[in-house]
């Protein structure tokens, strides 16, 4: 079940693809509405090449590419993916390596943050928020995936997915340093 009035009662969608089917009938109802989606997606799971043309940001996990693409190379992966998906983004997290989107015809690399981390777990989901937050806020693409990257690496210094969410002023911190 998928209620119309929540899936488009805030300004973008977040979806996973635990779900597909209802993954894709919320991004059909965003669509619908005028609301972006985002994707954030680690696995291939069946249905998900329904899902992929209704996503306008797809974050996911450094393995996705190839397994959406069959491409072993991350950049080359990347811009397969964006160009079968149709989405005006497609970003890989990549951990140390920080995060690599293809985005308007070219690549672009944020670092990652060197920071003592204790868990991994919410990391990602860290990540998003802070992309969405800049995004929504208008800020140009590497500023979104440089906070993604903040809030991703500072939640990593507590344990658990929710134990260590990092606020505003904190990440601009990190960003500063």
């Amino acid at each position: 079940e998928v209620d119309v009035d929540v899936v488009t009662s805030g300004r973008v969608l977040l979806l996973d693809g635990h779900d597909v089917a209802a993954a894709v009938r919320g991004a059909e109802q965003a669509r619908r509405a005028g609301i972006p989606t985002v994707l954030d997606i680690d696995n291939f799971y069946p249905g998900t090449e329904k899902l992929l043309p209704l996503i306008d940001f797809t974050i996911c996990s450094s393995n996705f590419p190839e397994r959406a693409t069959g491409e072993t190379d991350l950049k080359l992966a990347l811009k397969k993916l964006y160009e079968r998906s149709g989405s005006r983004l497609v970003a890989s997290t990549t951990g140390k390596e920080g995060v690599i989107a293809y985005f308007e015809g070219q690549y672009i690399h944020s670092p990652a943050f060197e920071i003592d981390c204790l868990d991994t777990t919410g990391a990602g989901d860290s990540f998003n928020a802070g992309f969405l937050h800049a995004w929504l806020r208008g800020a140009p693409t590497i500023d979104c995936l440089r906070l993604g990257a903040a809030c991703g690496a500072l939640s990593t210094l507590g344990l658990g997915g929710t134990a260590r969410q990092p606020d505003r002023a904190e990440a601009e911190r990190l960003l500063r340093r």
